[in-house]
């Protein structure tokens, strides 16, 4: 099947779960109908939606990649950088938890 007949194919289905209502009085094929009609109309906007899902998901992984990169290179602070970022001097012994200043 193409592609185009395929979509045919999803229209009539949806036209005819809609018009089901009138033979089996079942009303859920009747919104699973509405529903895959509705779908059928925004399919382009649902395709827009999923890319610029997908590309933010990339961006914010390149961007963690970019910040632990970032990071590695800057693990050489100097002391003023150090002060300026944590608003504190570190002191050598990693377990001293006093924040002066």
């Amino acid at each position: 099947m193409t592609k185009n007949s395929s979509i045919n194919l999803i229209e009539y289905l949806s036209l005819s779960l809609v018009c089901s209502f009138f033979i089996l009085n079942n009303i859920k094929l009747v919104l699973i109908g509405i529903i895959l009609s509705i779908l059928t109309l925004n399919k382009h906007l649902i395709r827009n939606i999923i890319y610029k899902m997908q590309t933010e998901i990339v961006d914010s992984e390149n961007i963690i990649t970019k910040d632990i990169n970032s990071k590695n290179i800057d693990s050489e602070m100097s002391l003023v950088d150090t002060i300026e970022e944590f608003g504190f001097i570190p002191s050598l012994d990693n377990n001293d938890d006093i924040n002066a200043a």
